[in-house]
């Protein structure tokens, strides 16, 4: 495998994941032009290997050597406890330097842009981003690149590209989310493993059962996107995103390979390419392929109920379990270092391991055949009347070459002074300075500028440390030879070694005021108030503070309307037109619930915002930053756990409200789902799906509806619309429970 023959294609990113070193360096070596990675806590797959700090140093070291990009995904939900730990993460990260970081939480945002605005910063697909305003809004705010929602259709993508301020990531192969980005509170539901805080147990992949029969109805086919990379360069995609942090090396290789392969194919080559590519994409042991949703007509096969949503390839079943291992009956062939995955019928997820042991008939064997009855050593819980697929196959961990590999050097900031007769350099988050004399001669030409000045200073570096931001001032026009210059840069980086511990490094200076200002944040309690969402066509009958309506729904008897938090680019200026029509009614009250939706009132300055479900608001630095578009009051997100709520209306700069009571939608998905109305899971667990033909949508909604007490010093919200009254069975959601 060649280390250093690398592909760059300037205005098309090939960026792989990258779930472990290995598979990082293994997508490089296949043509990648930059990796995602996660560390151990703070990511959307916190389940994963993952990386150590001292992994991604070495590995930006790296990344930067060959012209290459990592980016580091930070993009969970922060609870209000967790605020200074990502702050502390952050000034470890600055000295590493990956090319940004990539963020699903408001709060993250603010956290970064407000201390460490070194840092580019990349919107995640979590942040359900999806048309023109959204992507404005977070242009305003300082956001860098959009990854895409990943429920879009070429023609929207296309639409939005030819207009978007900023450079669009899309998502091109790998499994797909069943729900909208962000949007799914279903792991969330059933115990408090969040996707939205990278612990989902893919309750999604579930058999489930209706009245109609049983299936997966929740379970959608993985995409691939071959055929459509043509088309995504042209329209002015800026990068094509691989997903697969919770696959191995060989997957990484093989994918990447293939598409590599496309990307660098001329038109003409493409007739020949396309086979070659989708052969060596065939030995990547995913699920079925579809189109995903980039073809509106295969959104009825996204999801092929009738099969399971396991990944890999089928090579036996369970035959019999013991304590210390299973007997399979084989299939396909299995081999020493082959990866599977015991997948019970359920659909839920099975454990997986190695193979690093089989025996048939008492016999060590290297390789089990088919028809084979073959025992797999496992000190792991197997499911009875389970399958076995295999995963992944042996690929080399690079354990040898990760080990030569350097780290990156510390970064320090500069701020530099000539006058001609002496140079002084500041180190402000070290509170150190160096000076040097000089004997500068009056510069005839060519004399000394500040871009000279830090060009000099960026070029060089010391074993432990290399040059950060640099701001330079000459006084005069001197002239300093080459040479001198030149010795000057490196008696600083020796003095620089002598006065700073690379084991200690200095605290970063954003660190410092981030800690100062927090202690500073108080709340706001504000007015209490109830706001009761009446159900379509129907009056209040009891009296509410505020009563709201859904904007397709308004009537003149709302104190409130709630904004869509879908809507797809084609429908904007529609929605835009019923936001006015509705604003010229008289209408001042606006109940805001996605990025867009911040963007579509902006015309409006004399209206009254609140932020609602399902825009997340987990933290006192998400407040503060809704907060600077103009919300006066927000919905503490709904996955919030007792303790994450007392600390968040501990420093809440908002009035605060609470979901009280109704019926939220715990996934939102604009797939076919092939299947309405109730539906259960092997664990009696009941579910609603609604079919909203209007937006195109379909929802899921438990049986169950939420209802939780009054919490002292905020505001109820009561949402009528899907409640129902008969029920007896209600449901605290986290409050009670540890939202994971």
């Amino acid at each position: 495998m060649a280390e250093k023959t690398f592909n760059y294609d300037p205005d098309f990113e090939l960026l792989a994941p990258a779930g472990s070193m290995a598979c990082a360096l293994t997508a490089f070596d296949a043509g990648a032009d930059a990796v995602y990675a996660g560390l151990p806590k703070f990511n959307a797959r916190e389940r994963t290997e993952n990386l150590s700090f001292q992994d991604l140093s070495k590995l930006t070291c790296y990344a930067r050597k060959y012209r290459k990009k990592v980016y580091l995904t930070l993009n969970t939900l922060l609870k209000e406890t967790e605020l200074t730990e990502v702050a502390e993460l952050l000034s470890e990260v600055s000295r590493i330097s990956p090319n940004a970081i990539i963020i699903q939480d408001f709060g993250v945002l603010r956290l970064i842009r407000e201390y460490f605005p070194e840092f580019e910063i990349h919107a995640s697909t979590q942040m359900g981003l999806h048309n023109l305003p959204g992507i404005e809004l977070a242009a305003e705010r300082g956001i860098k690149r959009v990854i895409l929602e990943r429920q879009m259709p070429l023609e929207e993508i296309r639409e939005i590209a030819g207009k978007s301020p900023l450079p669009l990531e899309v998502f091109i192969h790998g499994a797909l989310c069943c729900s909208l980005s962000g949007r799914c509170l279903l792991s969330s539901w059933l115990g408090g493993w969040s996707g939205n805080r990278g612990k989902c147990k893919q309750p999604c992949r579930r058999r489930y059962f209706s009245d109609s029969g049983n299936g997966f109805f929740l379970s959608p086919n993985d995409l691939s996107a071959l055929e459509f990379l043509p088309d995504l360069k042209k329209m002015g995609v800026k990068s094509g995103k691989i997903e697969g942090r919770l696959r191995n090396a060989g997957y990484v290789w093989h994918v990447v390979k293939a598409y590599r392969m496309v990307l660098d194919a001329k038109d003409s080559e493409l007739p020949e390419v396309m086979p070659k590519a989708r052969e060596v994409l065939s030995h990547a042991l995913g699920r079925k392929w579809s189109s995903g949703f980039f073809d509106p007509k295969g959104l009825k096969n996204v999801i092929q109920h009738r099969g399971m949503g396991a990944s890999g390839l089928l090579c036996g079943e369970v035959m019999n379990i013991q304590k210390n291992g299973v007997y399979v009956r084989v299939s396909r062939p299995l081999r020493m270092g082959d990866r599977v995955r015991i997948q019970p019928v359920t659909g839920d997820e099975g454990p997986a391991f190695t193979i690093t042991r089989m025996l048939v008939d008492g016999k060590v064997v290297k390789v089990a055949k088919p028809k084979q009855i073959c025992f797999l050593p496992c000190d792991k819980e197997i499911p009875a009347k389970s399958m076995v697929f295999k995963i992944g196959i042996t690929f080399d961990g690079l354990t040898e070459r990760i080990a030569r590999m350097p780290g990156s050097r510390i970064p320090l900031d500069m701020e530099q002074v000539f006058d001609g007769a002496e140079i002084s350099v500041k180190l402000p988050d070290a509170n150190l300075a160096w000076t040097k004399k000089f004997t500068a001669s009056p510069a005839q030409n060519r004399p000394l500028t500040p871009e000279k000045l830090i060009k000099e200073f960026s070029s060089g570096g010391s074993e432990n440390f290399r040059a950060g931001k640099i701001s330079a001032e000459v006084s005069g026009e001197w002239f300093v030879p080459a040479g001198e210059l030149k010795q000057t840069r490196r008696e600083f980086w020796d003095w620089t070694e002598e006065q700073l511990n690379p084991e200690s490094p200095p605290t970063h200076s954003g660190l410092a005021k981030f800690f100062s200002d927090y202690r500073s944040f108080q709340p706001e309690r504000g007015k209490m108030e109830t706001t009761v969402v009446l159900p379509a066509g129907k009056k209040p009958s009891f009296k509410t503070d505020i009563a709201a309506r859904h904007l397709k729904d308004f009537r003149n008897d709302a104190d409130e309307v709630i904004l869509p938090f879908f809507v797809p680019q084609g429908q904007v200026e529609k929605a835009r037109s019923r936001i006015k029509e509705v604003y010229l009614s008289g209408i001042r009250r606006f109940r805001v619930t996605s990025p867009s939706g911040l963007a579509l009132v902006k015309e409006f300055p004399d209206v009254t915002l609140v932020a609602g479900f399902p825009l997340p608001v987990c933290n006192s630095l998400a407040v503060r930053e809704i907060a600077g578009l103009g919300v006066s009051k927000a919905l503490a997100w709904v996955e919030l756990d007792k303790p994450a709520l007392s600390a968040l209306l501990e420093k809440s700069s908002l009035p605060l409200e609470i979901f009280r009571k109704g019926r939220i939608s715990l996934l939102v998905t604009r797939a076919k789902v092939p299947v309405s109305g109730k539906i259960s899971d092997g664990r009696s667990l009941e579910f609603d799906v609604v079919e909203d033909r209007a937006s195109g949508l379909t929802l899921v909604y438990s049986t169950q509806n939420l209802e939780l007490p009054e919490v002292s010093g905020t505001s109820g919200f009561f949402d009528l619309t899907n409640i129902d009254f008969r029920s007896k069975d209600i449901s605290s959601f986290n409050l009670d429970y540890e939202w994971k």
